[in-house]
């Protein structure tokens, strides 16, 4: 929703497994509202948790490169 209490997406969260020590589920579906027979797909094959970043992985300079 937006802050108008819109309804701007709706997600869907399927197949929950066991991934990187933790049960999360594996799929989320991320349909918009307004646009007919639309949908992003997020998939986990793998994944880790609580790794290490350098603070410097948010630099500006670094956001920029990694589009």
């Amino acid at each position: 929703y937006d802050e108008d209490d819109y309804l701007i997406n709706t997600m869907n969260c399927k197949e929950v497994r066991d991934l990187g020590d933790r049960t999360i589920a594996s799929k989320l579906e991320i349909i918009p509202a307004e646009v007919d027979g639309e949908m992003t797909l997020i998939e986990y094959t793998d994944i880790e948790f609580d790794v290490e970043l350098d603070e410097s992985f948010f630099s500006v300079q670094n956001l920029k490169r990694l589009r």
